[in-house]
Formats: structure tokens, sequence, C-alpha cells
């Protein structure tokens, strides 16, 4: 069987399986074009064991960028929430096609706006690094006796800080009348200051530290002896909407290929769910 026949009849086995992805190919033109190198043959059958990154856009509602001060580097850097447990990341507004999203059912993926694809962290892996702490880990913040006010717009905010073993951290916060945020985008914003601080940051104190009121707009993290990274929101708004053209993106699962198509094809078949098979 040459490769031509090999793409087809992969394309018909997820067809089969009535894949959103599949359903948007013309079967037809797949297995009767023979221009197509078996490169870009084979680029077409890994892109089946791919699936979107949601089944529907993603939208954000609110924004923050940031100055972000770390082992001797200053990048700039942007992040987007709303209220769904969802946060958009970049580490570095000047490469803005590579992006980080944190979904609502616990999924993390990585993706580029300019090719459109992109992929999920494995599960075990999400579990293993410690991003996730349990509530009974969380360090609630204490106003800070030895930190001195930020002046954020015309906002005065005050310091918190938590501490863990030898480590620091320090939060500059307002109140939520001053900054104007209602209740509901007020913790949205601080549920994803917080998770983005996990996701981005990695040091155990700040994985843990927990903010229950206030506005965020400022953060340090070091030892006792002293603070050595930092990050600083320089602009924050409640209304910059975005959507993310999710259904589009193409994410790789880990381990799925084209043998676990087959599989679930396979399972479909047993079920007595038959798919057509391809004509000689």
């Amino acid at each position: 069987m040459n490769v031509a026949r090999c793409i087809g009849s992969a394309l018909l086995v997820v067809w089969g399986m009535n894949s959103p992805l599949v359903q948007a190919q013309n079967l037809d033109s797949v297995l009767t074009n023979q221009q197509k190198s078996g490169g870009e043959m084979m680029t077409e059958l890994v892109r089946l064991t791919m699936v979107p990154l949601a089944e529907t856009p993603i939208l954000m509602r609110g924004m923050a960028s940031f100055e972000f001060q770390s082992r001797g580097k200053t990048t700039l850097g942007e992040f987007r929430w709303n209220e769904n447990d969802q946060l958009l990341w970049t580490d570095d507004v000047r490469l803005r096609s590579q992006m980080s999203l944190w979904m609502e059912d616990r999924k993390l993926a990585a993706y580029n706006l300019e090719t459109q694809q992109g992929s999920f962290w494995p599960e075990a892996m999400i579990d293993g690094s410690g991003l996730l702490p349990s509530s009974s880990e969380r360090i609630t913040l204490k106003a800070s006796k030895s930190e001195s006010n930020l002046e954020f717009r015309e906002w005065t905010c005050l310091p918190h800080e938590g501490k863990l073993d030898k480590d620091r951290v320090v939060v500059w916060m307002a109140e939520e009348e001053v900054a104007g945020f209602d209740a509901v985008m007020a913790s949205a914003y601080r549920d994803a200051f917080m998770k983005w601080a996990r996701l981005r940051v990695g040091h155990p104190v700040v994985q843990r530290m927990l903010i229950t009121e206030g506005i965020p707009v400022a953060l340090s993290w070091g030892t006792k002896e002293g603070l050595t990274s930092h990050m600083k929101v320089m602009d924050l708004s409640t209304k910059a909407r975005v959507e993310i053209d999710a259904p589009n993106i193409l994410m790789l699962v880990p381990g799925r290929d084209i043998n676990q198509v087959a599989r679930e094809y396979k399972d479909k078949i047993n079920e007595g769910q038959n798919a057509p098979l391809p004509q000689d």
C-alpha cells in the first residue's frame, strides 16, 4: 500500500470517529491528490492525532501588563483572565506568539499563535510539579512592618508578607474600593494573579501564598536576607476583551498517537458504531 493510501485510510478511520477536525477536511481531495510529498502527507497524518484547544472560543475580560525581574533579566509580560478560572499569559510581549493557557478543567497548554498549534501538559506533570498546593499548605499574607507603601496610579498599595522557612514573599495591594473593582472581578483578578505567580515563578513561598482581599499590583520574593526577584504591574484593565479562537488551535495530547486513534476506532466498532470502509 502506498503512502497516499495509508494517509487516506487513516483519514477514514478518524472520520469514522466523528472527529470535528477531520470533518473539516476534504477526504476525496486527500485520497486523490497525487502531488503531495510524503512529508506533507505525514504532516497531515500527525494532525489527525491532535484535538482543538477547546470546542468553543474562549473570552478573556481583564488584562495586566507587568515588568518581571529575575536572575538579572528583565522582561515585559502580560496576562489575561476571566471569571471562569482561565488564565492566558506570555512571559515576553516581544514574543507574543508564545502563549500559555490555564483552563478551568486543570489543563495547562502552551501554543504558538503563528502556527496555531501547541501541546497540553501531561496531568501527572501538573500534579507532581507543586504548581497547585493543597489548601492546607497555603500561606496567608499579613501586613508588613518592614516594607514601604507603593504608589500605583493614584492608589496607595500596602505591603503584605508571608514566610516559609528561610524564604519570604511580599505583595503590595490596593483596596478594592479605591481601585474601583466590583467583587466578582476583584476575586477573579486575585485568582489570576496568584495562579500566574504559581505557574510562572515556581518559588515555594510564592506557590503557597494566599491572597484573600485587595488588588495586588506588585510582588517580590527571595529570602529573609533580601528580596531578589520582582514583578510589578504596569497597566491593569477589567475591560480588555480578547477572544481566543480555540476551536482552530490544534493541540498535541500526551500519549495520543495514530495507534491510539486506531484503538479508539476499534472500540467504536465493538460498540456497534461501524464506520464506512475505503473502497478499492
